[in-house]
């Protein structure tokens, strides 16, 4: 098979390639084994456009918008062209209203396949926020107020969360796979007992498996 590495000002999309190699001095430079970019999630770097009608059912290969906490009239999602990192695209939440007491809890998912029971995964996202903060009906004891990605559940795994009006950050979770070849894989503003008011922005996602399980990023 032959795969491409594509670079360009608005950011990377590796392919599986093992090595760039200069035919003219013949020498070549290890890249390793990169997976494929369309592995266990697509559209990763947000390129493609988004349809962010909402829906209540979770697929494999696409980004949607999923029904949340008062979703349907308190927050929305939206196709970012040019607001992304390095001018590319994103994919952003949103509260209405900055009011706390019209607090969301609200994600665009995706279901990963392809997954490996009993392996480590690693993903992380690059999230831009403004003016987000705690609703009134969050918890400060639970985890998930503000933008982070996350596995599909209230008790499932998490990302660190980033509040506030911030450029962009990079967060990163670890995902053990205990019994199944799939999950549902979310980008958040709030979740349970931690809803949220705000906007935020995600870009250049990434989902791979960690070669070293013994290890967090």
């Amino acid at each position: 098979n032959t795969y491409n590495l594509t670079l360009s000002s608005r950011g990377v999309q590796m392919e599986s390639v093992s090595s760039i190699q200069d035919w003219g001095g013949g020498t070549s430079i290890d890249l390793g084994v990169l997976e494929p970019a369309d592995l266990y999630i697509s559209n990763k770097d947000m390129e493609t456009t988004v349809n962010t009608s909402m829906y209540q059912e979770i697929i494999p290969k696409k980004w949607r918008f999923v029904w949340g906490w008062y979703s349907y009239y308190r927050g929305s999602a939206s196709y970012g062209i040019g607001k992304g990192m390095n001018g590319s695209n994103c994919l952003i939440l949103k509260s209405n209203s900055n009011d706390p007491d019209l607090d969301v809890d609200i994600a665009i998912a995706q279901k990963a396949t392809g997954l490996t029971p009993g392996k480590s995964y690693i993903a992380t996202a690059y999230i831009k926020t403004e003016n987000v903060a705690a609703g009134s009906g969050s918890d400060p004891n639970f985890v998930g107020i503000g933008g982070h990605i996350a596995v599909e559940g209230a008790y499932a795994a998490k990302s660190a969360s980033v509040t506030g009006t911030t450029d962009w950050t990079r967060v990163t979770l670890n995902i053990d796979v205990v019994d199944s070849d799939n999950l549902n894989f979310c980008l958040k503003l709030g979740n349970s007992w931690a809803s949220s008011v705000g906007t935020v922005y995600f870009d250049n996602i990434t989902f791979t498996e960690n070669k070293n399980p013994t290890k967090y990023v």
